[in-house]
């Protein structure tokens, strides 16, 4: 094997490693949910990763309050889901800056199959700094 067919392995290597982190960290961020409770624990709540509320429970106890109290319980059960949510998600973001493609693409000359598995990369990248800018903005 040539230097130059060991540095094009170790470079496969390193990308095809990046592209299943990215992967992983992508589906992550997709199946993440946040849980909350309100502060008399009447009511829970449970939000999706696009904190779309998909369960809640009141306490049948809860019903015997009045409306006002249901509802400042099921407001207060949501937004701790949220909290929660948005602290589950800032977990999961990346926390190594970003991929160099480009430059990682200028040391070597690289075959058609080595950079289209570049491009992978980069999408996936792309596919993951998207989904944590729409769930900052989402958050704030």
């Amino acid at each position: 094997m040539t230097d130059f067919e060991k540095e094009l392995s170790k470079l496969t290597g390193q990308v095809q490693e990046q592209i299943a982190a990215f992967e992983r960290q992508r589906e992550a961020i997709a199946t993440a949910t946040g849980e909350g409770a309100s502060a008399d624990g009447m009511v829970t709540a449970v939000v999706d990763s696009r904190g779309v509320l998909r369960d809640m429970t009141i306490n049948p106890r809860a019903l015997r309050l009045g409306s006002e109290s249901v509802r400042d319980s099921v407001l207060e059960a949501v937004q701790a889901a949220h909290d929660h949510l948005a602290e589950v998600l800032r977990e999961l973001m990346p926390t190594q800056g970003a991929v160099d493609v480009t430059g990682m693409l200028k040391k070597v000359e690289l075959p058609a199959e080595l950079r289209g598995i570049m491009d992978q990369l980069n999408q996936r990248a792309s596919d993951v700094g998207y989904e944590a800018d729409r769930f900052g903005r989402m958050n704030r």
